[in-house]
Protein backbone atom coordinates (compact mmCIF):
# COMPACT_ATOMS: atom_id res chain seq x y z
CA UNK A 1 0.00 0.00 0.00
CA UNK A 2 0.83 3.38 -0.75
CA UNK A 3 -0.33 7.03 0.93
CA UNK A 4 0.31 9.00 -2.25
CA UNK A 5 1.40 12.73 -0.46
CA UNK A 6 1.63 13.53 3.23
CA UNK A 7 -1.21 15.97 4.19
CA UNK A 8 -1.53 17.51 1.16
CA UNK A 9 -2.77 21.01 1.10
CA UNK A 10 -1.89 24.72 1.30
CA UNK A 11 -1.02 25.91 4.42
CA UNK A 12 -1.13 29.66 5.07
CA UNK A 13 -3.60 30.44 2.77
CA UNK A 14 -7.17 29.54 1.76
CA UNK A 15 -5.94 29.29 -1.97
CA UNK A 16 -3.52 29.91 -4.56
CA UNK A 17 -2.46 33.66 -5.92
CA UNK A 18 0.21 33.41 -8.44
CA UNK A 19 -0.83 34.48 -11.78
CA UNK A 20 -1.69 31.10 -13.08
CA UNK A 21 -3.98 30.49 -10.36
CA UNK A 22 -5.79 33.69 -10.46
CA UNK A 23 -6.70 33.15 -14.06
CA UNK A 24 -8.49 29.45 -13.57
CA UNK A 25 -10.11 30.75 -10.30
CA UNK A 26 -11.70 33.93 -12.63
CA UNK A 27 -12.70 31.41 -15.45
CA UNK A 28 -15.98 29.38 -14.81
CA UNK A 29 -16.03 26.06 -13.01
CA UNK A 30 -14.49 23.08 -14.98
CA UNK A 31 -17.36 21.45 -16.59
CA UNK A 32 -17.02 18.02 -14.52
CA UNK A 33 -16.80 20.15 -11.35
CA UNK A 34 -19.85 22.05 -12.60
CA UNK A 35 -21.72 18.97 -13.33
CA UNK A 36 -21.03 17.25 -10.47
CA UNK A 37 -22.40 19.53 -7.87
CA UNK A 38 -25.04 21.41 -10.67
CA UNK A 39 -24.12 24.80 -11.00
CA UNK A 40 -22.23 27.28 -13.51
CA UNK A 41 -20.36 30.66 -13.11
CA UNK A 42 -16.95 31.58 -12.01
CA UNK A 43 -15.90 29.64 -8.85
CA UNK A 44 -17.13 33.20 -6.45
CA UNK A 45 -20.66 32.28 -8.19
CA UNK A 46 -20.91 29.36 -7.72
CA UNK A 47 -19.58 28.59 -4.29
CA UNK A 48 -19.59 31.83 -2.44
CA UNK A 49 -17.18 31.97 0.57
CA UNK A 50 -16.07 28.46 0.20
CA UNK A 51 -14.82 29.15 -3.60
CA UNK A 52 -11.64 29.38 -2.52
CA UNK A 53 -10.87 25.81 -0.87
CA UNK A 54 -13.26 24.09 -3.40
CA UNK A 55 -10.26 25.31 -5.76
CA UNK A 56 -7.64 23.87 -4.04
CA UNK A 57 -9.66 20.65 -3.67
CA UNK A 58 -10.76 20.31 -7.13
CA UNK A 59 -7.23 20.83 -8.56
CA UNK A 60 -5.30 18.96 -5.68
CA UNK A 61 -7.29 15.77 -6.28
CA UNK A 62 -6.93 16.04 -9.99
CA UNK A 63 -3.29 16.24 -10.12
CA UNK A 64 -3.23 13.31 -7.30
CA UNK A 65 -5.32 11.29 -9.56
CA UNK A 66 -3.24 11.69 -12.42
CA UNK A 67 -0.07 10.52 -9.97
CA UNK A 68 -1.94 7.40 -8.43
CA UNK A 69 -3.76 6.20 -11.83
CA UNK A 70 0.25 5.99 -13.48
CA UNK A 71 1.10 4.41 -10.22
CA UNK A 72 -1.69 1.67 -10.32
CA UNK A 73 -0.53 1.09 -14.11
CA UNK A 74 2.55 -0.26 -12.72
CA UNK A 75 1.80 -1.59 -9.54
CA UNK A 76 -1.76 -2.59 -8.64
CA UNK A 77 -1.91 -2.08 -4.94
CA UNK A 78 -4.16 0.53 -2.67
CA UNK A 79 -3.28 3.74 -2.28
CA UNK A 80 -4.36 6.59 -0.14
CA UNK A 81 -4.43 9.60 0.67
CA UNK A 82 -4.12 11.23 4.55
CA UNK A 83 -5.35 14.23 5.86
CA UNK A 84 -4.35 17.10 8.13
CA UNK A 85 -7.91 17.48 9.89
CA UNK A 86 -9.83 20.71 9.59
CA UNK A 87 -9.76 22.08 13.08
CA UNK A 88 -9.93 25.25 15.41
CA UNK A 89 -9.94 28.43 14.05
CA UNK A 90 -12.01 25.88 11.00
CA UNK A 91 -10.25 28.60 8.70
CA UNK A 92 -8.65 27.19 5.50
CA UNK A 93 -4.88 27.59 6.00
CA UNK A 94 -4.56 27.30 9.06
CA UNK A 95 -5.46 23.61 8.06
CA UNK A 96 -4.27 22.93 4.68
CA UNK A 97 -6.41 24.22 2.42
CA UNK A 98 -7.38 21.50 -0.06
CA UNK A 99 -6.76 18.35 1.46
CA UNK A 100 -9.00 14.92 1.81
CA UNK A 101 -10.85 16.72 4.89
CA UNK A 102 -14.05 14.82 5.43
CA UNK A 103 -16.31 17.58 4.57
CA UNK A 104 -14.66 17.75 1.06
CA UNK A 105 -14.38 13.85 0.74
CA UNK A 106 -17.09 13.23 -1.24
CA UNK A 107 -14.82 15.56 -4.60
CA UNK A 108 -11.92 13.16 -4.00
CA UNK A 109 -14.02 10.75 -4.79
CA UNK A 110 -14.95 11.75 -7.66
CA UNK A 111 -12.03 13.46 -8.88
CA UNK A 112 -9.49 10.97 -7.72
CA UNK A 113 -11.11 7.49 -8.20
CA UNK A 114 -7.58 6.28 -8.70
CA UNK A 115 -6.94 6.47 -4.55
CA UNK A 116 -8.33 3.73 -2.94
CA UNK A 117 -9.62 5.87 0.33
CA UNK A 118 -9.23 8.56 2.57
CA UNK A 119 -7.52 8.97 5.91
CA UNK A 120 -7.37 10.65 8.88
CA UNK A 121 -4.43 12.16 10.85
CA UNK A 122 -6.09 11.84 14.47
CA UNK A 123 -4.84 14.09 16.80
CA UNK A 124 -8.28 15.70 18.30
CA UNK A 125 -9.26 14.67 21.68
CA UNK A 126 -12.54 13.34 19.93
CA UNK A 127 -11.17 10.13 18.47
CA UNK A 128 -14.69 8.34 17.83
CA UNK A 129 -16.22 11.48 15.91
CA UNK A 130 -13.08 11.33 13.71
CA UNK A 131 -13.53 7.65 13.15
CA UNK A 132 -17.17 8.11 12.47
CA UNK A 133 -16.59 11.16 9.89
CA UNK A 134 -13.96 8.67 7.91
CA UNK A 135 -16.10 5.81 7.81
CA UNK A 136 -18.85 7.58 5.83
CA UNK A 137 -19.80 7.18 2.04
CA UNK A 138 -18.15 3.10 2.34
CA UNK A 139 -14.59 4.72 2.73
CA UNK A 140 -12.67 2.04 4.43
CA UNK A 141 -11.20 3.39 8.27
CA UNK A 142 -7.02 3.45 7.77
CA UNK A 143 -5.40 5.82 10.87
CA UNK A 144 -1.93 6.26 9.92
CA UNK A 145 -1.14 8.58 12.23
CA UNK A 146 -2.69 9.43 16.01
CA UNK A 147 -1.27 11.15 19.17
CA UNK A 148 1.43 8.68 20.40
CA UNK A 149 -0.03 8.53 24.37
CA UNK A 150 -1.03 5.86 26.30
CA UNK A 151 -4.58 6.57 25.09
CA UNK A 152 -3.48 5.01 21.79
CA UNK A 153 -3.74 1.71 23.75
CA UNK A 154 -7.49 1.87 24.18
CA UNK A 155 -8.18 3.56 20.58
CA UNK A 156 -6.97 1.30 18.87
CA UNK A 157 -10.19 -1.26 20.01
CA UNK A 158 -12.39 1.18 19.10
CA UNK A 159 -10.97 1.85 15.40
CA UNK A 160 -10.84 -2.24 14.97
CA UNK A 161 -13.66 -3.13 17.01
CA UNK A 162 -16.57 -0.24 16.38
CA UNK A 163 -15.43 0.86 12.90
CA UNK A 164 -13.33 -2.14 11.35
CA UNK A 165 -10.28 -0.18 11.08
CA UNK A 166 -7.87 -1.99 8.04
CA UNK A 167 -4.71 -0.60 10.02
CA UNK A 168 -3.82 2.16 13.25
CA UNK A 169 -0.80 3.85 13.85
CA UNK A 170 0.59 6.37 16.04
CA UNK A 171 2.91 8.99 14.88
CA UNK A 172 6.30 7.72 14.52
CA UNK A 173 5.44 4.50 16.33
CA UNK A 174 9.25 3.45 16.38
CA UNK A 175 10.01 5.80 18.46
CA UNK A 176 7.04 5.61 20.91
CA UNK A 177 7.58 5.35 24.61
CA UNK A 178 11.49 5.78 24.38
CA UNK A 179 13.14 8.67 26.39
CA UNK A 180 14.06 11.98 23.75
CA UNK A 181 13.31 15.35 23.96
CA UNK A 182 10.06 16.71 23.98
CA UNK A 183 8.87 18.74 20.88
CA UNK A 184 9.32 22.64 20.76
CA UNK A 185 6.27 23.90 21.82
CA UNK A 186 6.51 27.01 20.34
CA UNK A 187 6.51 24.92 17.00
CA UNK A 188 3.50 23.47 18.01
CA UNK A 189 1.95 25.97 18.29
CA UNK A 190 2.51 27.84 15.16
CA UNK A 191 1.32 24.91 13.02
CA UNK A 192 -1.78 24.16 15.82
CA UNK A 193 -1.09 21.07 17.53
CA UNK A 194 -1.42 20.67 20.99
CA UNK A 195 1.28 20.00 22.87
CA UNK A 196 -0.56 16.93 25.19
CA UNK A 197 -0.92 15.30 21.87
CA UNK A 198 2.44 14.17 22.29
CA UNK A 199 2.31 12.96 26.19
CA UNK A 200 4.66 9.87 25.89
CA UNK A 201 4.77 8.51 29.14
CA UNK A 202 4.68 4.35 29.14
CA UNK A 203 2.69 4.54 25.49
CA UNK A 204 4.84 2.13 23.88
CA UNK A 205 4.35 -0.45 27.26
CA UNK A 206 0.64 0.05 26.28
CA UNK A 207 0.37 -0.05 23.03
CA UNK A 208 2.48 -3.07 22.78
CA UNK A 209 0.54 -4.65 25.16
CA UNK A 210 -2.63 -3.82 23.37
CA UNK A 211 -0.86 -4.85 19.59
CA UNK A 212 -0.11 -8.40 21.02
CA UNK A 213 -3.46 -8.89 22.33
CA UNK A 214 -4.90 -7.78 19.02
CA UNK A 215 -2.56 -9.99 16.67
CA UNK A 216 -3.21 -13.33 18.53
CA UNK A 217 -6.91 -13.03 17.48
CA UNK A 218 -6.94 -12.00 13.60
CA UNK A 219 -8.69 -14.19 12.25
CA UNK A 220 -11.87 -13.30 14.60
CA UNK A 221 -11.18 -10.26 14.24
CA UNK A 222 -11.63 -10.58 10.51
CA UNK A 223 -14.79 -12.66 10.54
CA UNK A 224 -16.70 -10.37 12.68
CA UNK A 225 -15.19 -6.80 10.84
CA UNK A 226 -18.20 -4.60 10.70
CA UNK A 227 -21.20 -7.00 11.69
CA UNK A 228 -23.33 -6.76 14.70
CA UNK A 229 -21.26 -9.25 16.78
CA UNK A 230 -18.09 -7.19 17.15
CA UNK A 231 -18.53 -3.30 19.10
CA UNK A 232 -15.61 -1.45 20.09
CA UNK A 233 -15.51 1.31 22.60
CA UNK A 234 -12.88 4.05 23.42
CA UNK A 235 -13.69 6.41 26.71
CA UNK A 236 -14.58 9.65 25.25
CA UNK A 237 -14.60 13.69 26.19
CA UNK A 238 -16.80 13.65 30.13
CA UNK A 239 -18.09 9.99 29.32
CA UNK A 240 -18.23 7.75 32.30
CA UNK A 241 -19.74 4.96 30.38
CA UNK A 242 -21.75 3.64 28.11
CA UNK A 243 -24.32 1.15 26.78
CA UNK A 244 -23.87 -1.73 24.13
CA UNK A 245 -26.31 -3.59 22.35
CA UNK A 246 -26.59 -7.27 21.46
CA UNK A 247 -28.89 -9.42 20.24
CA UNK A 248 -29.71 -11.58 23.44
CA UNK A 249 -27.93 -9.22 26.43
CA UNK A 250 -26.90 -5.82 26.78
CA UNK A 251 -24.02 -4.47 28.54
CA UNK A 252 -23.17 -1.44 30.66
CA UNK A 253 -19.86 -0.16 30.34
CA UNK A 254 -18.23 2.08 33.26
CA UNK A 255 -14.99 3.00 32.80
CA UNK A 256 -12.81 3.01 35.96
CA UNK A 257 -10.39 5.92 37.17
CA UNK A 258 -7.57 6.21 35.55
CA UNK A 259 -4.58 8.52 36.69
CA UNK A 260 -1.70 10.21 34.07
CA UNK A 261 0.47 7.46 34.19
CA UNK A 262 -2.22 5.08 32.46
CA UNK A 263 -4.79 5.08 29.32
CA UNK A 264 -8.41 5.38 29.42
CA UNK A 265 -10.69 2.82 29.78
CA UNK A 266 -11.10 1.03 25.76
CA UNK A 267 -12.23 -2.43 24.81
CA UNK A 268 -14.16 -4.59 22.53
CA UNK A 269 -17.12 -7.61 22.85
CA UNK A 270 -17.78 -10.66 20.30
CA UNK A 271 -20.52 -12.19 20.60
CA UNK A 272 -18.87 -15.69 20.21
CA UNK A 273 -22.68 -17.43 20.45
CA UNK A 274 -26.33 -15.96 21.48
CA UNK A 275 -24.61 -16.78 25.40
CA UNK A 276 -20.57 -16.85 24.74
CA UNK A 277 -19.31 -13.76 24.61
CA UNK A 278 -15.64 -12.05 24.00
CA UNK A 279 -14.17 -9.27 25.93
CA UNK A 280 -10.99 -7.63 25.62
CA UNK A 281 -9.84 -4.50 26.97
CA UNK A 282 -8.68 -2.01 29.70
CA UNK A 283 -9.65 0.38 32.66
CA UNK A 284 -13.45 -0.74 32.48
CA UNK A 285 -15.92 -3.05 33.93
CA UNK A 286 -19.20 -4.70 32.59
CA UNK A 287 -22.30 -5.45 33.80
CA UNK A 288 -24.46 -7.81 31.69
CA UNK A 289 -28.40 -7.06 31.36
CA UNK A 290 -31.65 -8.77 30.03
CA UNK A 291 -33.01 -6.66 27.09
CA UNK A 292 -35.22 -3.41 27.61
CA UNK A 293 -38.80 -4.73 28.85
CA UNK A 294 -37.25 -7.90 29.61
CA UNK A 295 -38.20 -9.35 32.97
CA UNK A 296 -35.52 -11.81 32.96
CA UNK A 297 -32.11 -11.29 35.38
CA UNK A 298 -28.68 -12.56 33.80
CA UNK A 299 -26.56 -14.78 35.60
CA UNK A 300 -23.03 -15.99 35.09
CA UNK A 301 -22.10 -19.37 33.94
CA UNK A 302 -18.52 -19.22 33.52
CA UNK A 303 -15.66 -16.33 33.29
CA UNK A 304 -12.45 -17.53 31.64
CA UNK A 305 -9.30 -15.32 31.77
CA UNK A 306 -6.75 -15.87 28.93
CA UNK A 307 -5.39 -15.14 25.65
CA UNK A 308 -5.06 -16.07 21.90
CA UNK A 309 -1.89 -16.99 19.99
CA UNK A 310 -2.19 -17.68 16.36
CA UNK A 311 -5.58 -17.41 16.68
CA UNK A 312 -5.93 -20.10 19.05
CA UNK A 313 -7.52 -19.61 22.37
CA UNK A 314 -5.22 -20.46 25.10
CA UNK A 315 -7.52 -20.55 28.48
CA UNK A 316 -5.63 -19.68 31.85
CA UNK A 317 -7.85 -19.04 34.62
CA UNK A 318 -11.32 -19.89 35.74
CA UNK A 319 -12.76 -16.92 38.15
CA UNK A 320 -14.96 -17.79 40.96
CA UNK A 321 -15.61 -16.18 44.43
CA UNK A 322 -14.33 -11.96 44.56
CA UNK A 323 -13.22 -12.30 41.26
CA UNK A 324 -16.24 -13.47 39.80
CA UNK A 325 -17.05 -10.69 37.68
CA UNK A 326 -16.06 -8.70 34.56
CA UNK A 327 -13.29 -6.10 35.30
CA UNK A 328 -10.63 -4.75 33.07
CA UNK A 329 -7.42 -2.60 35.14
CA UNK A 330 -4.73 -1.13 33.45
CA UNK A 331 -3.26 -3.96 31.31
CA UNK A 332 -5.01 -5.25 28.30
CA UNK A 333 -6.74 -8.56 29.08
CA UNK A 334 -9.03 -10.75 27.90
CA UNK A 335 -12.29 -12.42 28.98
CA UNK A 336 -14.56 -15.30 27.73
CA UNK A 337 -17.90 -15.39 29.01
CA UNK A 338 -20.83 -17.38 29.55
CA UNK A 339 -24.40 -16.23 30.52
CA UNK A 340 -27.36 -17.69 31.41
CA UNK A 341 -31.04 -14.80 31.11
CA UNK A 342 -32.88 -16.40 34.19
CA UNK A 343 -36.97 -15.72 35.15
Amino acid sequence: MVQVENEMGLLGDCRDFSPAAEKAYAEAVPTDAADFCGVNGTWDEAFGEEAPELFMTYHYAKATQQIAAAGKAVYPIPLYVNAWLEQHPWTPGTYPAGGPIARHMDWWKQFAPAVDFQSPDIYLPDFEAVCREYTAMGNPLFIPEARPSQDSASNVFSAVGKFGALGFSPFAIETVGKEGPSPDKSLLGGLNIMAEAFNHYRSGEYLGLSYRLLGGMTELLCKYRCTSHMMGFTRGIDEVGGLVKFSKYDFRIDYMPNSVESPKGGGLIIELSDDEFLFCGLNYHVTPLPKNNDPSHVEYVSITEGRYESNVWIPERQLNGDEFRIMFREKPSVLRCRFLRCR
